[in-house]
């Protein structure tokens, strides 16, 4: 998606309807989503295990939030990232004769890999932005509007 991504839908409650558009009804909760078990598929690499597990001990915090639809995005975050470790190595290993790091395929390897993972991982908040923008879509009127008014108030 090219452009700036949608704002959460509780954010847009909370500025108002400035251009007078019809408005986007909050997504109501899926229960129907079963919670994931957590546990990595067999087949991974050990690399990919490691990673999967650290994810989820994250996304453990929220429990409606991790489910078995969420279970193949980080899947697939987690084997890209195993391959992009792997490139890593292997472009820190290989060294110019002055000692400079060479161009080579496995660097560019590195960076389409690590630019897949970013972008994964960030739909699931594990970048601060994202993060950023989970908490503003948790936030109600009501806390905002006492966070505005408590220093006029105590002042």
């Amino acid at each position: 998606m090219k452009g700036r991504k949608p704002k959460p839908v509780a954010v847009k409650a909370a500025e108002g309807n400035r251009g007078k558009r019809k408005a986007v009804k909050a997504p109501t909760e899926d229960t129907r989503a079963v919670p994931s078990s957590g546990r990595p598929p067999a087949w991974m690499p050990q690399t990919a295990k490691a990673m999967y597990a650290r994810c989820v001990m994250a996304m453990r915090q929220y429990p409606k939030l991790f489910t078995t639809l969420d279970e193949i995005p980080l899947e697939v975050a987690a084997v890209h990232y195993a391959m992009w470790r792997e490139a890593a190595q292997r472009v820190m290993g290989s060294a110019g004769e002055k000692g400079e790091g060479v161009q080579s395929a496995m660097a560019v390897e590195a960076r389409q890999q690590a630019a897949i993972v970013h972008r994964i991982l960030s739909e699931f908040g594990f970048t601060p932005a994202a993060r950023v923008r989970l908490a503003l879509a948790g936030e109600d009127e009501g806390d905002a509007l006492e966070a505005l008014l408590a220093p006029a108030a105590n002042g």
